[in-house]
């Protein structure tokens, strides 16, 4: 089984603007199809994105995290990287090494000029549908 990390706006996307390649991915990932790894600071920043720029209700919210928990595998990195100049986009690579995915799948340009970080492939969400499944 693949294992995939979700940049938080992939995440934002599968429950916000449904129909899409994200919610696509997240389908996948509750069916099994692949594996989805995260960490409670990607989870923060998606709670905080919700709340704050979406305006969905702190419950609403905290199912949604529920779900996601239910359907992936936390992990906590111990590395802290320094790679990319936005802070959050770092979380997302520190979890992908911890949880030794094999790709990232993400829309954050700042991350998705890497390609690939150490061994892992890094996608849009529409090619990683396209090219992996």
């Amino acid at each position: 089984m693949k294992k995939i990390v979700c940049d938080t706006n992939i995440l934002i996307s599968a429950f916000v603007f449904p129909g899409g390649p994200p919610e696509e991915i997240f389908r996948g990932v509750i069916t099994q199809d692949y594996q989805l790894g995260i960490s409670e600071s990607i989870l923060e920043e998606f709670k905080k994105v919700l709340i704050k720029k979406f305006f969905w209700p702190e419950e609403r919210t905290n199912e949604i995290i529920e779900l996601i928990k239910r359907n992936s595998v936390t992990v906590t990195p111990k590395l802290e990287l320094k790679v990319i100049h936005d802070e959050p986009d770092n979380r997302i690579l520190e979890c992908a090494i911890e949880f030794k995915a094999d790709c990232i799948i993400s829309g954050d340009k700042h991350i998705l000029k890497l390609r690939k970080y150490k061994k892992i492939r890094i996608l849009d969400a529409s090619v990683f549908l396209k090219e992996i499944f």
